[in-house]
Order: structure tokens, then C-alpha cells, then sequence
């Protein structure tokens, strides 16, 4: 393996024993946050970026529930509104933070394992081919799992009276995960393609 190649791969895997080590000091650092949010308060700020429906913006505002706090921009506006705590909360924020951390942790690991393998010069084994597979569909995971973060932000905002008659909630999701799980399974498809080819140059010899 050429010297330049050698390097960048330490270096890859190195980045990714950090972001390892990090991301495990981040999941104990968020649940003990939110643990003391949920512990120490009886209600918690929800914000939103919305559209107005109904030009000009400052109309829009005009007459707003008081516990809805506006920022005003060009055409959009960053509103936020103070809601109860409740049991249901608190569980699906868990929830969503255990599934996130598990998709980080699972894409991570196996990643570590791919460059690992490659760094010892043994890319094209089948294990690596698993590995790519459950790193593609964890990237492919994280799209919808924004897509629920969303959705439950629309059913908190669904409940203040008017707010839809007058504002519709900026979805800004993208399919950028959905994009990088394809790109890796392929690439995992080229992986199996040089294990296949390896294998029978092996019986052939």
C-alpha cells in the first residue's frame, strides 16, 4: 500500500475513533441535560420556522396568542411557544434520542470496522459487505427519523388555536441520508463484487 494511501487511512480511522469516543461523552452529556430539563421544569420552549399565509407579514402578526413569541424575517418568521411537560413528552424525546444514538453508534462502529479492515489491507471480505449494508440503511434511517421530529413539532403547533389559518410550518428535511445509504450500497454491491472475485482467483490457484 502506497505511503499517501497508508496515511489518509490512519487518518480516517483515527477521525473516526474520536467522533467514537466523542459521540459516547455526547450521549451522556445530552441525557443528563434533558433529564434535568424534564426534573427541574414544568414547561419547555418548541420553536418552528413558518411561512405566512397571508401577505403582509405584519398582518400576520397582528392579534397572535400572547404565549406565542414571533421573529420577524422577509417572508418567514422563527416562532416559539411554551408548553406543558407532559408524560408522553418525556418518552418520546427519550425515544427519539435512544434511536438516533443507536443509528450514530451501529454507522460508526461498522465504519470503524471497514477502514479497519482496509487499513490491513483485507478489504474484500464478506463481513465488509454486511458492514457497508447496515451503514447504508442507518444513513437511510436518519431521513425519516427527521421526518418524525417534524411531524411531532406540527401536532405541538396544532394545538394553539388559529395558528394554521394563519402560518404553515418550513419543512426543510431532504432526502440527503436516503442519498448516502444508496451511494454506500452500491458501493457495499462492489465490495461483494471483489469478494466474489478474489474467491475464485483463490480456487483457481
Amino acid at each position: 500500500m502506497k505511503t499517501n494511501t497508508k496515511w489518509l487511512l490512519n487518518l480516517v480511522k483515527g477521525f473516526l475513533d474520536v467522533v467514537w469516543y466523542a459521540n459516547m461523552i455526547i450521549i451522556g452529556i445530552a441525557v443528563t441535560f434533558l433529564t434535568w430539563i424534564y426534573a427541574t421544569n414544568n414547561n419547555i420552549d418548541v420553536s418552528a420556522e413558518v411561512q405566512y399565509r397571508t401577505p403582509p407579514p405584519a398582518a400576520s402578526l397582528t392579534g397572535l396568542p400572547s404565549k406565542i413569541i414571533a421573529t420577524v424575517q422577509s417572508d418567514q418568521a422563527l416562532v416559539k411557544i411554551n408548553v406543558r411537560i407532559t408524560a408522553w413528552m418525556i418518552i418520546q424525546s427519550y425515544l427519539l434520542m435512544f434511536v438516533f444514538e443507536a443509528l450514530v453508534v451501529i454507522l460508526i462502529y461498522n465504519l470503524r470496522k471497514v477502514f479497519g479492515s482496509i487499513k490491513e489491507q483485507q478489504p474484500f471480505e464478506p463481513g465488509n459487505v454486511k458492514r457497508l449494508k447496515i451503514t447504508a440503511l442507518c444513513f437511510a434511517l436518519l431521513t425519516p427519523w427527521h421526518m418524525l421530529t417534524g411531524l411531532l413539532n406540527f401536532f405541538q403547533f396544532s394545538q394553539v388555536p388559529t395558528f394554521y389559518g394563519r402560518f404553515m410550518l418550513v419543512w426543510s428535511d431532504n432526502f440527503i441520508g436516503v442519498i448516502i445509504g444508496a451511494v454506500i450500497y452500491i458501493i457495499a454491491d462492489v465490495f461483494s463484487y471483489g469478494f466474489e472475485l478474489k474467491k475464485e482467483n483463490e480456487e483457481f490457484v
